[in-house]
């Protein structure tokens, strides 16, 4: 689904949300003390106003896409789960959080081909809401494509360790590098 967005920055936003809640007949969906969002659906905007720039005007204006995945079977599973008796054998296991990178991997049962692909958690970015977006938009990006570089590559044919260099320089990969590649 596309959304116009639209960033506006007040003076005074307790006035400003009583006008733009007035204007479009509803509260804001989200609110902090220097910032409030109305998500609209006819027609379809998002419309923020903040106190954060300084200067009072347009702020920003994009087009927001958002991309939906199913993850309703889906749960976060730690190691000691993963790595218990009886738990599937797995071929690959790669990390992805930027933190994981330091942390000691158990031995896993079947000894599969691991590698870390890094990727900064985008919910950490404290800037702006532009700044944020993108951030989701390039672990997204990596979350997609690095995957496709994997199920490309000629598995069958490579050794254990030509397939570990394969999959470690994937993880070395900027998203947006992996996307050009990834077709």
């Amino acid at each position: 689904m596309k959304r116009l967005h639209v960033h506006v920055s007040v003076e005074d936003l307790t006035q400003s949300v009583r006008f733009y809640s007035t204007l479009f007949a509803t509260e804001p969906a989200v609110t902090k003390p220097d910032y409030a969002k109305w998500m609209l659906e006819d027609p379809s905007v998002n419309f923020a106003i903040s106190t954060r720039s300084g200067k009072t005007g347009l702020d920003h204006l994009g087009i927001q896409v958002e991309t939906y995945l199913p993850t309703g079977q889906l749960r976060s599973k730690g190691w000691d789960e993963l790595a218990a008796p009886g738990a599937p054998v797995m071929d690959f296991v790669f990390t992805v959080c930027d933190q994981a990178a330091g942390d000691v991997c158990p031995v896993w049962p079947g000894q599969p081909v691991t590698a870390h692909w890094a990727m900064p958690d985008p919910a950490a970015v404290e800037s702006s809401d532009v700044d944020q977006a993108h951030a989701f938009r390039e672990t997204f990006r990596g979350l997609e494509n690095r995957p496709k570089l994997f199920v490309a590559l000629p598995i069958a044919s490579l050794d254990r360790m030509s397939l570990a260099r394969q999959v470690e320089s994937i993880g070395r990969m900027r998203p947006d590098a992996a996307e050009g590649q990834a077709s």
